[in-house]
């Protein structure tokens, strides 16, 4: 006695239409835009938040201490999230990364931004 075997549905992928040069570029502005704006909205958040988490630290807590902190007071993570000790590492880090980019530019800034006093002779 043979059993017939039904052979598995093959999924067909629909063809999909080529994207014109146009509509790309429009896409990938798009993209960077939005990129942009998730970036400047977590640069914000770090930087209120910051000086928050680095007195906790400061103070002798430890990562998942200052995170048990965070969640009593109510602050909420940038996604209205808990605390955990990675979010509060990845926290300290984007906030040093800030801190030091923003020297930089400054540095960099008010060099070229003060005349050089050259004496006549």
């Amino acid at each position: 006695m043979t059993v017939a075997v039904e052979e598995p549905i093959k999924k067909t992928r629909r063809r999909q239409k080529p994207i014109s040069q146009q509509r790309r570029e429009y896409l990938l502005k798009a993209n960077q835009k939005s990129a942009d704006v998730r970036k400047e909205l977590v640069r914000k958040h770090v930087l209120e938040i910051g000086p928050k988490i680095r007195k906790l630290v400061s103070q002798g807590m430890t990562l998942d201490h200052a995170a048990q902190k965070l969640n009593e007071m109510g602050i909420p993570t940038r996604c209205n999230g808990k605390w955990c000790a990675s979010t509060v590492w990845v926290a300290l880090q984007r906030l040093k990364e800030y801190e030091t980019s923003k020297l930089s530019k400054t540095s960099a800034g008010s060099a070229i931004a003060k005349p050089v006093a050259v004496a006549e002779s």
